[in-house]
């Protein structure tokens, strides 16, 4: 859930930095989360054995690109520029988790 919440964050400060985009969260939150809906193909695969979750990787590019295009729908702007906020914001994700298991062995650095 800290996760999200950074993604989040980052994904409104570099939308308000790249776009303008001053309007409130709540438009980037609902974008967001209904976007994310692949993330319940996860549950599935704790089910059925997947090989360890090793097509887990595939579920967040799909769950990205739909990222991104609710990104394009909401600020009106072209995928080059919603991939950018979407970049940024994945880095700031992946900062975050590397530093946490820096001091919590106990939590993995999910690249993508």
């Amino acid at each position: 859930m800290l996760e999200f919440l950074i993604f989040h964050q980052a994904v409104r400060r570099t939308s308000r930095l790249i776009l303008g985009y001053r309007e409130s969260g709540k438009d980037v939150l609902l974008a967001l989360v209904l976007s994310s809906f692949g993330k319940l193909v996860h549950i599935l695969m704790l089910i059925w054995n997947f090989n360890e979750l090793e097509y887990s990787w595939l579920v967040n590019a799909g769950v990205l690109t739909s990222n991104a295009e609710a990104l394009c729908v909401l600020f009106r702007t072209t995928y080059w520029k919603a991939y950018l906020i979407l970049g940024i914001s994945v880095a700031f994700k992946i900062v975050f988790q590397s530093l946490l298991s820096h001091y919590d062995s106990q939590f993995p650095v999910i690249l993508f």
